[in-house]
């Protein structure tokens, strides 16, 4: 996982991403464009999101799992 540290919320890449929800980087890319994930980042020529973002993602389809 490439994290890049940033002093308030750090940047974490589409691995990070994957790891947590578990889907391909096509599958993210879809839930972009769907608006279920935010758009990512470009940092020079690289994608990245923040990660208090993507967390917020999976603690909504958590409650969502659990009925909440």
């Amino acid at each position: 996982m490439l994290t890049v540290t940033h002093p308030t919320d750090p940047i974490v890449n589409m691995g990070y991403v994957q790891s947590q929800f578990g889907r391909s980087a096509r599958t993210i890319y879809l839930w972009v464009e769907q608006g279920i994930l935010p758009p990512p980042l470009k940092i020079n020529r690289y994608n990245g999101w923040k990660k208090s973002q993507i967390d917020a993602v999976v603690d909504k389809f958590s409650q969502a799992a659990r009925g909440a």
